[in-house]
């Protein structure tokens, strides 16, 4: 997560499109309970909201092969006031 972290503050804090500035934003989804059902709700639910899937990373527990918690990464551009 510390890797995901770095790379996330080493991006520029915005660029232009169409003359507009934009910046990245980034959201964190925690899933505590991972699950199949309780993954895509979590996904679908927030790409439904405006936000783009960039990747999904587990934590996972000594004796099981079943992760503990996901981490779920989300970003999407916005409009920044740059006067």
């Amino acid at each position: 997560m510390a890797k995901i972290l770095e790379t996330l503050n080493s991006w520029p804090e915005y660029f232009l499109v169409n003359e507009q500035h934009m910046a990245l934003k980034y959201k964190v989804v925690e899933v505590s309970t991972v699950t199949d059902e309780e993954l895509e709700t979590a996904i679908n639910d927030t790409v439904a909201s405006g936000w783009t899937f960039e990747g999904i990373q587990f934590a996972m527990r000594d004796a099981s092969k079943r992760p503990a918690m996901a981490f779920i990464l989300f970003s999407r551009q916005e409009e920044i006031d740059r006067k």
